[in-house]
């Protein structure tokens, strides 16, 4: 449902769901601090974003929409102009930056 509401799209790059994004549900405030499963706690975002978040400690929607860093500005400008060609090489430039942990965290993707 929240995946759904948020259009099947990564809330803090505004990538969309297809085989190279994959797409998870995040607690805003998660729950080992008290966060609950309510719908305005719970956002959707791509792996990418997911690891950068939580590896800032971002807690609130406004911090989770206002992390871009240079190429996931690019690539937001890019979702937003339609122009699929260009916006692959900067997903490209995206994944291959992924944190090298990220691997084991989920499964031996990277």
């Amino acid at each position: 449902m929240v995946i759904d509401n948020d259009y099947h799209r990564c809330q803090s790059c505004f990538r969309r769901q297809c085989p190279k994004v994959k797409l998870t549900v995040h607690h805003i405030i998660p729950r080992a601090e008290g966060g609950s499963e309510d719908l305005d706690n719970l956002i959707t975002l791509c792996l990418d974003c997911h690891d950068a978040i939580e590896e800032l400690h971002l807690r609130t929607r406004e911090e989770i929409h206002g992390y871009f860093s240079k190429e996931k500005k690019a690539a937001r400008e890019l979702v937003e102009k339609q122009h699929p060609a260009e916006l692959e090489d900067v997903l490209a430039r995206i994944d291959a930056e992924r944190p090298d942990w990220h691997s084991r965290v989920y499964g031996g993707q990277k």
